[in-house]
């Protein structure tokens, strides 16, 4: 009787064994498709980031650019208004002579 008890426990403990197993064989193709999926989204959140700083980059280089032509433009107006100035005293001065 006694041999027939350890049996049976020893059957309901390879049941439990085997039903864990399944249960973490699941797990763990569970657990692998989502690491996949994270190694997706990696590198999708790296590419956008290259992109991010390709654009700041970028408009970096198109703020410098525009700040650079403002600059001459402002400088070529203040010389076009000393060129007019000069040229209206220049005219002042040979009406009178």
């Amino acid at each position: 009787m006694r041999g027939r008890v350890n049996a049976i426990r020893t059957f309901k403990g390879l049941v439990a064994d085997l039903r864990l197993k399944r249960i973490l064989d699941e797990t763990h193709s569970i657990i692998r498709a989502i690491d996949k999926k994270m190694d997706t989204l990696t590198q999708a959140v790296a590419t956008l980031q290259n992109t991010s700083n390709g654009i700041q980059q970028s408009c970096d280089n198109i703020k410098s650019d525009i700040l650079s032509s403002n600059n001459a433009i402002k400088k070529s107006i203040c010389i076009n208004r000393w060129i007019l100035i000069a040229g209206v005293i220049i005219l002042i001065v040979l009406h009178f002579v």
